[in-house]
């Protein structure tokens, strides 16, 4: 073989080789990118399975049925007055029920002289929260900590950002500079894709005191309510039968109830944000089979 054969030879070796080199890049590429995607559209569709009951629990929500004033295209809303969660105890399908009030950016410390921490998320919540929604306790009893007023519960990285420890039962909290808190459990940190993602939660019976708002009140239409359904009960019929629980109440006959299932509230705040999970999904399959 002469001296061309062999430069010919050489160069065809290169390019094959360079060739090659590119197809696995691609299909390397390829298969990265297909994963990362499919990894993120699990975690999208993975929102609050981290709560043992995910099957059985259900948001209370509200709709008008005579509104002829719809807010953004819905008519429907998730808050109810505080006595719903005992008219839903009444009937045998509910094994618990929960009444939240939502709490925005407060302000917490240790005490009055103490850095302030402004915090983002928290609740007040009745005893039956920790019995409905899965809360892993570092401290403190997760049956009985939400049964007195002036108790709070907070998350590991509260607990460490105010204390600097996690060892804080019967520490007080001083919740805006003027209402002391005793905490009666410290839980680990729930995942970031909750949706009822609190940092702290303090006794319901809390707001009696402060506000006098009660869990039998018929006025408070701002609250959150929860169930826990029981597991041999029909969703669908269980809904029909609690659709006109409002009908004796003169201010409320109008309202029919709806049951959400929990599987789909992150849907209900994101609308449309699903059908972006179904193009990512497309894309992902797109670029797999033009990677191979």
């Amino acid at each position: 073989m002469n001296h061309t054969h062999w430069k010919i030879a050489f160069r065809n070796l290169i390019k094959d080789k360079t060739t090659s080199v590119v197809c696995i890049f691609g299909l390397s590429l390829g298969f990265t990118v297909y994963i990362l995607i499919t990894l993120f559209i699990r975690y999208e569709l993975s929102w609050n399975k981290a709560n043992e009951h995910y099957d059985n629990i259900y948001n209370i929500q509200r709709i008008n049925t005579t509104s002829t004033h719809v807010f953004n295209s819905n008519n429907v809303s998730p808050h109810t007055p505080a006595i719903t969660a005992s008219l839903l105890e009444r009937h045998p399908e509910v094994e618990k029920t929960t009444v939240i009030f939502e709490s925005y950016g407060q302000f917490l410390s240790a005490s009055t002289n103490s850095p302030q921490f402004h915090i983002e998320r928290g609740l007040y919540a009745d005893h039956n929260y920790t019995s409905i929604f899965t809360l892993i306790f570092l401290k403190g009893d997760s049956e009985t900590s939400l049964n007195n007023p002036f108790s709070v519960i907070i998350s590991e990285s509260l607990a460490n950002k105010i204390f600097n420890t996690t060892d804080v039962i019967g520490s007080s909290i001083t919740f805006n500079k003027k209402t002391e808190l005793t905490v009666t459990g410290v839980y680990r940190d729930l995942p970031k894709n909750t949706t009822i993602r609190p940092e702290y939660i303090i006794s319901f019976a809390t707001l009696e005191r402060t506000r006098g708002v009660t869990r039998n009140d018929y006025w408070s239409i701002s609250c959150l309510n929860y169930i826990l359904l029981s597991p041999s009960a029909d969703p669908k019929a269980t809904a029909d039968k609690l659709k006109s629980l409002y009908k004796s109440f003169d201010g409320m006959k109008y309202d029919d109830l709806l049951l959400l299932p929990l599987s789909e509230l992150q849907r209900s705040y994101k609308g449309d944000y699903y059908i972006v999970l179904w193009i990512f999904a497309i894309i992902a399959l797109f670029i797999l089979m033009m990677s191979a």
